[in-house]
């Protein structure tokens, strides 16, 4: 399973927030992604480890060594608020944690992980 160990961060509005996502060391070697959207089924890739996203709103980056990958997200607006930190699992269903942000108008992000599994 993806384990995902996050604690209360606060960023304004408009500005980027980096979010680590743990994984166990087997799955190394497989493509991690950032999927966007409140729903497993529907939810849209924003960004996977061997694709870069074109606008530069997302980035991803993963730490093999820590096994963690980091998503960053650019420009957040009150709009940026499901997300699914995700590694892609060969021949079986894709392991994904649930987080939900809540951007305020000039004020502060807090995030806070429900700690959904998917797998």
């Amino acid at each position: 399973p993806l384990l995902l160990y996050l604690l209360y961060i606060s960023v304004k509005a408009g500005k980027s927030i980096s979010i680590p996502c743990l994984y166990h060391y087997q799955y190394r070697d497989h493509v991690k992604y950032l999927c966007e959207g409140y729903f497993w089924p529907s939810c849209r890739y924003a960004v996977k480890t061997n694709e870069a996203d074109p606008s530069g709103k997302y980035l991803i980056s993963d730490d093999k060594k820590q096994q963690i990958f980091t998503v960053t997200i650019n420009r957040l607006t009150n709009q940026n608020t499901h997300y699914w930190c995700v590694v892609e699992i060969n021949n079986g269903p894709d392991h994904g944690q649930y987080f939900q942000l809540l951007v305020t108008n000039g004020k502060c992000l807090f995030l806070y992980a429900n700690f959904f599994l998917r797998k």
